[in-house]
């Protein structure tokens, strides 16, 4: 357990450090996206292996060791129930005709009912260009026992080990915690704008998760909750998608690059 709690002590350097990594790392996706654009790069030049950060999702006890070191830092119980709420960039300003809040003890209370959960703890995590966004501002909630920010800790897939359910929007860790087949469900107050500015590359409708505009639809949707349907819609998204996610990305690419090396 050193080496995990370790991992949890995370200083001001640490994330600067992670910060810059993950501007690098999104400006090569970005990059390769325009290379796909144009035709630069086919589709033999690609190794299927999946996405080393996925690795943890298929290793129960990697899950556990993360969950533990979060709950841990955060004073969490085990037995407490933890929602993860992380939204998405938009390149949009706020529009006051959106409601992004959550109405947190109506969320709560509806985890409870459907998950029998006693003690409910919801964790915020905006995206780095979202923290100081007056319509993504943390001054939105009031932090309590129960509500969390946990925006400036820097691993989103630690928090999504922790997480017992995700809130989210069109964000790309969908993807990633669709492979632990818990609970998520899509809060998207600006559905129809973010289609008309920035759209999907897969209509939103396929994904499979609950799509919920409003507060109201988002409680509906959780306490009417089908845990053996969800599973099947993952399980379709996966196939529909081409998933290639078998949790051993990371060993795969490591041989790869030792066997160019001993070359």
């Amino acid at each position: 357990m050193g080496a995990v709690k370790n991992k949890c002590s995370v200083d001001i350097k640490e994330v600067t450090v992670m910060t810059i990594a993950f501007i690098l790392r999104t400006i090569a996706e970005v990059a390769v996206v325009a290379f796909l654009i144009w035709g630069f790069l086919h589709e033999d030049k690609f190794i299927k292996l999946g996405l080393p950060r996925n690795d943890v999702f298929f290793s129960a006890q990697k899950m556990n060791e993360l969950s533990n070191c979060i709950r841990d830092r955060f004073n969490i119980k085990q037995s407490d129930f933890v929602v993860l709420y992380a939204p998405t960039f938009r390149n949009t300003t706020s529009s006051p005709s959106y409601d992004w809040s959550l109405k947190e003890n109506e969320l709560l209370e509806a985890v409870k009912k459907r998950f029998a959960a006693k003690r409910v703890i919801l964790f915020l995590r905006y995206h780095m260009c979202l923290f100081n966004s007056l319509s993504f501002n943390s001054k939105m909630h009031e932090y309590t026992s129960t509500v969390r920010d946990v925006s400036d800790y820097p691993e989103m897939q630690d928090l999504l080990c922790t997480a017992d359910m995700l809130i989210t929007d069109y964000s790309s860790s969908v993807w990633d915690y669709s492979f632990t087949y818990r609970p998520c469900f899509l809060f998207t107050p600006d559905l129809e704008e973010y289609k008309k500015k920035t759209d999907f590359y897969t209509p939103i409708e396929e994904w499979g998760f609950p799509i919920c505009k409003t507060n109201e639809e988002l409680r509906k949707q959780i306490e009417a909750f089908d845990e053996n349907k969800f599973k099947q819609a993952m399980i379709r998204h996966h196939e529909n998608l081409g998933s290639y996610e078998k949790g051993t990305a990371t060993e795969e690419v490591a041989k790869i690059i030792l066997s160019h090396i001993d070359h």
